[in-house]
C-alpha cells in the first residue's frame, strides 16, 4: 500500500461488509491508505453483483 501511494495510486476499499467493520481494523493504522470506502449500506445490491465495485471506482475517478 506504501508503494502504491509512492507511485500515485489511489486505492478503493469495496466490502459487503457493514462500515464499521470495515473500518475496524483502523487500529492498526491502515485506514488512511484508502481514499475511498464501499459498503453494504452504500449500495442496493450484493455481491455477485458487481454494484460495489462499481461505486468505487466512480468514487475513485470523480
Amino acid at each position: 500500500m506504501e508503494e502504491g501511494r509512492r507511485l500515485g495510486l489511489e486505492i478503493g476499499l469495496a466490502t459487503s461488509a457493514h462500515y464499521d467493520w470495515a473500518v475496524g481494523f483502523k487500529k492498526y493504522g491502515l485506514i488512511n491508505y484508502f481514499d475511498c470506502i464501499r459498503t453494504k449500506e452504500n449500495i442496493t445490491h450484493l455481491k455477485p453483483d458487481p454494484q460495489i465495485y462499481r461505486e468505487a471506482l466512480a468514487r475513485l475517478y470523480i
